[in-house]
């Protein structure tokens, strides 16, 4: 196993760990088994680690590429990717918004809110797993 790769594979525990652990809190929020304040502090925390493994995983992913071998896969992993990037912005920026509300509780948040919570978040997690199963695929087939 190379550097790069070894490198690619930490980024993604890290990413991907971090990730599923604020997005747990988040849901255990929405049920009523967290507080607001909770997640904004778990997240503030977790963000650090997330943008860390993302840095990490487009440099040794740029190292790990092979232009002459890109495929349909790898650009919409790329897609992905990006896509997860502009979409973290917007997580940063709603965590902060939801930190200046002054309730603990999911659902006595404004519903534009609540909405833009699960978006944002459902778009986090299919931009992760796209990523992570197509370079699982691309893994398994060298």
């Amino acid at each position: 196993m190379s550097v790069p790769l070894f490198l690619h594979l930490v980024g993604f525990a890290i990413g991907l760990g971090s990730v599923l652990l604020v997005d747990t809190a988040g849901l255990l929020w929405v049920f009523g088994k967290a507080k607001a304040s909770q997640v904004v502090w778990l997240s503030g925390i977790a963000q650090k680690l997330i943008w860390a493994a993302v840095a990490l995983q487009v440099v040794t992913g740029s190292m790990l590429l092979e232009p002459e071998h890109v495929t349909i896969r790898t650009k919409v992993k790329l897609a992905a990717v990006l896509v997860l990037a502009v979409n973290g912005i917007l997580l940063d920026r709603l965590r902060a918004r939801l930190a200046s509300y002054d309730t603990e509780d999911f659902w006595k948040l404004p519903r534009k809110l609540q909405l833009l919570s699960v978006v944002l978040i459902g778009l986090s997690q299919l931009c992760w797993w796209t990523a992570t199963v197509i370079g699982f695929i691309a893994s398994s087939s060298h």
